[in-house]
């Protein structure tokens, strides 16, 4: 396509095989323009009354609910995933580029009392130079932008999106094993599907060990049960920061971690050798 400001632009729609996901890619040649102008892409979706759910600062909110009142309700910065649905289905939308989303349709500088989205349609704030404390005064060359989506029945489950947003975010390592010695599958580190937890691990900044994190996805305290491949020589709490904490209780090879209610909690793992 063509449009104002932008000498040519292209869409690509692919599906992977066994993955239950739509990719959006456009590859935007931009001019250079200094008079003030946005780029948005739009996601009108075939939806009834439609109710938002969004991966704000890495929490799941509800727009407008969860917002303290007078609080911006014209454009919402999206961490990983943003959700719309009628109730009875829905779909998940993960913006990799543009993280920027007005909600219900185009609503920049409108100020309403509540959240009163007009339609069941996303629309990607790609693009501005409306504030020249945080934007370009032009914005040009060729520009990607990225989306995944997905659907599902009922409304938006907050685990699921999240993890959507992640695997998105986040694209599989392919390693070539040229002779494989052990099972042909299996999981490093694990926490039950149902148990509402994002996990993820890293190396330890000081080399000993491994820090994990456990961010919960629910609205109450659960003892979580980490499940290593290997059993660990010793576990404890960590702060952000990797300051050690109280130890934690070991059964072969799983670990028995608490975190609160929408909470974050570091845990340091340390191995044999």
């Amino acid at each position: 396509i063509t449009a104002p400001g932008i000498r040519r632009a292209a869409c690509t729609f692919s599906l992977d095989s066994q993955t239950k996901a739509l990719a959006v890619d456009w590859l935007l040649d931009k001019e250079h323009v200094t008079d003030p102008e946005a780029v948005f892409i739009a996601f009108p979706f075939n939806l009834g009354q439609p109710m938002f759910r969004a991966d704000l600062n890495g929490i799941a909110c509800t727009p407008g609910a969860d917002q303290l009142s007078g609080s911006v309700q014209t454009w919402y910065p999206v961490g990983r995933w943003v959700d719309v649905s009628d109730r009875q289905q829905g779909v998940t939308l993960a913006p990799l580029d543009a993280p920027l989303t007005q909600l219900g349709g185009i609503t920049t500088a409108r100020w309403t009392a509540a959240f009163d989205p007009e339609g069941p349609t996303v629309m990607s704030w790609a693009l501005n130079n409306h504030w020249m404390v945080n934007f370009k005064a032009s914005q040009g060359g060729e520009i990607p932008l990225r989306y995944r989506l997905t659907t599902h029945d009922g409304p938006c489950d907050d685990l699921a999106a999240a993890r959507f947003g992640v695997e998105a975010a986040t694209p599989a390592l392919v390693l070539r094993d040229y002779i494989r010695t052990g099972a042909d599958s299996g999981s490093w580190l694990s926490v039950p599907e149902d148990a509402g937890i994002l996990l993820t691990a890293k190396p330890a900044e000081n080399g000993d060990g491994l820090i994990l994190r456990l961010q919960s996805l629910r609205d109450r305290t659960e003892e979580i049960p980490v499940r290593a491949a290997i059993s660990p020589a010793a576990a404890c709490l960590t702060s952000p920061l990797e300051e050690d904490d109280a130890p934690l209780p070991i059964e072969g090879t799983t670990i028995r971690v608490p975190v609160g209610a929408r909470a974050i909690q570091s845990v340091r793992v340390r191995f044999m050798g």
